[in-house]
């Protein structure tokens, strides 16, 4: 889900609309209410010791006395809400089906694979036989990109791919014995704050290590990423041999030596992370260019 800064403004205005014209009936589950939850959720335990995860936040109640829901993102189980104590803080809120055996397996994994490459899964809710996942909410795929006017430059594809990016989180799986089940530019989030977030670490799957190729680790699906990227470049800028390469990099080297600094050409040096995002948020409908 986009939200760029003229949605921002507009939020209010829309969730007025929204109200008056009853858009949640489309579930029960999803139906706002006066009734406001007397458990207050704390913000995230920021750790002094990284490799100390904090256990993800279970509730044994109706997750809709504490959020309200915005809109519900289209084909997807999926809400856009906000804290009923504080409007400006947006999140997620994924439905599971009901009685889901899964969804205990689905927390206990984000558990295990938390990491910033990934969204943050923050709370399960569970109300009435229902399974709710809170989800850190994510902004723009990289697909949209793919569908726009926009263009891309070597700086941000580096970014997406990097340390920062996509690259990080196949590592991180990987060390734990696991690999994504599925990556597209559609499951690639971009943030205005700069970051890159890569869904679907919920649903990665358990393999050994000599299973472990190009092919297990979604290395040739993020070749194929980049190669769509690429054709977003800037009319009239080519781009640089290390750039035209990376596909190819991707689909033969292994991980351990993508992540080392010395494969990352010094073109990639000057920036770990998306810089000016805003700036791209609001030229993706005019046809701007990602710095």
């Amino acid at each position: 889900m986009w939200l760029g800064p003229k949605r921002k403004r507009d939020l209010d205005l829309e969730i007025e609309q929204a109200s008056r014209s009853q858009l949640f009936p489309l579930d029960s589950q999803a139906e706002t209410s006066t009734t406001v939850s007397t458990v207050t959720r704390p913000a995230p335990t920021r750790q002094k010791n990284q490799s100390v995860i904090p256990r993800i936040r279970q509730v044994e109640e109706d997750p809709w006395l504490t959020y309200e829901p915005i809109v519900q993102l289209f084909g997807r189980p999926v809400f856009l809400a906000r804290l009923r104590s504080s409007k400006a803080e947006l999140l997620h809120i994924q439905k599971l089906e009901r009685q889901s055996p899964s969804a205990q397996s689905l927390v206990d994994t984000m558990h295990q694979a938390s990491h910033r490459s990934f969204p943050t899964l923050l709370e399960h809710y569970r109300h009435d036989g229902q399974d709710f996942l809170v989800w850190e909410a994510v902004e723009l795929p990289a697909g949209q990109i793919l569908g726009s006017r926009c263009s891309i430059n070597e700086e941000a594809l580096a970014a997406i791919v990097w340390p920062v990016g996509v690259l990080k989180g196949i590592k991180h799986l990987s060390r734990q014995g696991r690999v994504l089940a599925t990556l597209s530019a559609d499951t690639i989030f971009l943030t205005e704050s700069g970051a890159v977030k890569v869904a679907g670490a919920e649903h990665s799957c358990q393999i050994d290590a000599t299973e472990m190729d190009a092919a297990t680790l979604k290395l040739m699906a993020l070749a194929d990423v980049v190669q769509n990227l690429m054709t977003r470049g800037s009319p009239g800028k080519r781009w640089s041999s290390e750039a035209q390469g990376l596909p190819d990099d991707l689909n033969r080297l292994p991980i351990d030596e993508l992540m080392r600094v010395s494969v990352v050409p010094p073109v990639y040096h000057a920036r770990l992370r998306l810089t000016s995002q805003s700036k791209f948020f609001e030229q993706l409908g005019s046809g701007g260019e990602l710095n």
